[in-house]
């Protein structure tokens, strides 16, 4: 979450993304969103299966379902990086 969020800052600076309201989904898009892609990259070139162990073995160890929290993260990522492409979009506008 920490990276996703320096890297959200640094992003935003390098683009010069405008003030918006759609900094606020873009901001949390992006502490969700580094955290999924490198779990993503770590374990689907193994197959889907490993990707569910993953989640299980997360399940297990925190001791909370994820059938909760993991529509909240995908939609928190979702609307995080459609915040982002509409930040680029109205960058020089």
């Amino acid at each position: 979450m920490i990276i996703g969020g320096w890297t959200a800052v640094f992003v935003g600076i390098a683009l010069k993304f405008p003030n918006s309201w759609w900094l606020i989904p873009y901001g949390f898009g992006w502490l969700v969103t580094p955290g999924l892609f490198v779990v993503a990259v770590a374990t689907l070139p193994n197959g889907i299966n490993s990707w569910r162990e993953y989640w299980a073995a997360q399940e297990q160890e925190s001791g909370m379902s994820h059938r909760f929290v993991a529509p909240i993260c995908c939609g928190l990522s979702v609307f995080g990086i459609i915040a982002t492409f509409i930040l680029y979009a109205h960058r020089n506008a």
